[in-house]
């Protein structure tokens, strides 16, 4: 009981060190990834496959899960039902796609370099991107991981090869 009390501050701090301060920015920004110009130039965003989910109370996504693939464009289209933020947060998704742009309520930011969205409680946001990893991604809530500070829910978007 002693250790444990000797290295719970330690934990507290060396987990609080792992999240990412909240701002009150949407579109939370990040390192660019190369040739997203490029990628993204030609595309005909009327004809892009758009995929519309739903941010229910407590952060669950509907549907959970879905499939992109190399070389084709995306609309992620996002309605966040819940009273509360929810931040769609995964560094490597955003990297490895080629993110055109972003738009949450009316503002939309074009080319961002992002690691992270965060879509107030009732708005709508929405991803225009090009595949450049494809594979199956998931959208999941783990409430081990939120933190006070951060304000909201934190949803994360997980890549499952």
């Amino acid at each position: 009981m002693k250790a444990f009390r000797l290295l719970a501050p330690v934990l507290v701090l060396a987990l609080g060190a792992c999240a990412y301060p909240y701002t009150d920015t949407a579109v939370h920004t990040g390192a660019c990834p190369s040739g997203v110009a490029e990628a993204t130039a030609s595309v005909d965003w009327a004809t892009a496959k758009t995929l519309t989910f739903t941010i229910e109370e407590g952060g669950h996504v509907t549907p959970m899960s879905t499939h992109v693939f190399n070389e084709q464009p995306y609309v992620f289209k996002f309605t966040n039902t819940d009273t509360a933020t929810h931040k769609l947060d995964d560094l490597d998704f955003y990297h490895d796609q080629a993110v055109a742009s972003v738009r949450v309520g009316d503002q939309t930011t074009e080319a961002p370099c992002m690691w992270a969205l965060s879509i107030p409680a009732e708005t709508e946001g929405e991803i225009r991107f090009v595949a450049r990893k494809q594979g199956r991604y998931e959208f999941g809530d783990y409430p081990l991981l939120y933190v006070p500070h951060t304000r909201g829910v934190t949803t994360f978007v997980a890549t499952v090869k």
